[in-house]
């Protein structure tokens, strides 16, 4: 019964991520805004998730919020869409600029939130 307890409870985490997700995007943002925001809830989904696994105990909750939780939150299509969009319109140093900071900004605040919580 409390596996099924925590199940509800990651996919309401789920729910209410995708929200945070579509609404820091905008539905007819620019460009900018939309690269601020995917960058925005990928890292900050990193930080939960390298938290959780630093905290993971080998219990259930945590397993399953951190993947509801920020599978839902994060984005990797959209940041390869994003990449593939600034490439065709000849912002190819933009894209490299924005792949490399978002893969080195999340892999650092991921390890630090895990070297944070682990015990």
């Amino acid at each position: 019964m409390m596996v099924v307890l925590w199940f509800v409870l990651a996919l309401a985490v789920a729910a209410v991520a995708t929200v945070v997700r579509v609404v820091a995007a905008g539905v007819r943002a620019d460009v900018g805004r939309r690269l601020s925001a995917t960058f925005g809830v990928n890292v900050v989904g990193s930080a939960v998730l390298g938290g959780l696994v630093g905290g993971f105990d080998g219990g259930v909750p945590l397993w399953v919020l951190g993947m509801y939780g920020t599978g839902a939150l994060t984005t990797f299509s959209t940041f390869v869409a994003q990449l593939v969009e600034l490439s065709e319109a000849d912002r190819r140093r933009t894209a490299t600029a924005y792949a490399v900071a978002t893969l080195a900004v999340c892999i650092s605040i991921a390890w630090v939130a895990l070297a944070t919580t682990s015990g």
